[in-house]
């Protein structure tokens, strides 16, 4: 019985490869935007638009950052180490929310600046970056607190 649940680990290849593929999926969805935002450029629109396109790239290819990053955090918890830089080292669970936090954080601040370039009801906007400000500051204590035990 014993072997079984060791040899288990192994059903979390089924969320490494599914994650790494929507990554792969959504890098390619970030690079079709890269273009639709080189055609924006180039055409005769206004710099709003083109700031906009530009943090809806971001935010797609941030996702597939966190996409990539979870594939690889899963492999390295439940399989074995890979050769990764330092940084992405993830040996505890905690690391692996650690990072999608810190991710979290900035997709909210791409997310504000999108919401105050369309603004027009300002104090909607404070009321938004209030709620940004936060929910960033309990994500960023927790990581703290964390690594501090």
């Amino acid at each position: 019985m014993a072997k079984i649940l060791e040899n288990s680990k192994y059903v979390v290849i089924v969320a490494v490869l599914s994650l790494m593929v929507a990554a792969i999926v959504t890098f390619l969805w970030g690079a079709w935007k890269t273009v639709l935002f080189v055609v924006l450029l180039t055409g005769s629109s206004a710099e709003s638009q083109a700031v906009l396109a530009l943090l809806d790239m971001m935010d797609t290819f941030l996702i597939g950052t966190v996409l990539f990053i979870f594939s690889l955090g899963l492999y390295e918890l439940f399989i074995g180490r890979l050769q990764t830089p330092e940084w992405l080292v993830i040996d505890d669970l905690g690391k692996l929310k650690a990072k999608l936090s810190d991710v979290i954080v900035v997709f909210m601040a791409i997310k504000f600046l999108d919401k105050l370039l369309q603004a027009k009801n300002y104090q909607e906007v404070f009321w938004y970056a209030a709620s940004v400000a936060v929910v960033a500051a309990v994500l960023i204590a927790f990581n703290r607190f964390r690594t501090e035990k």
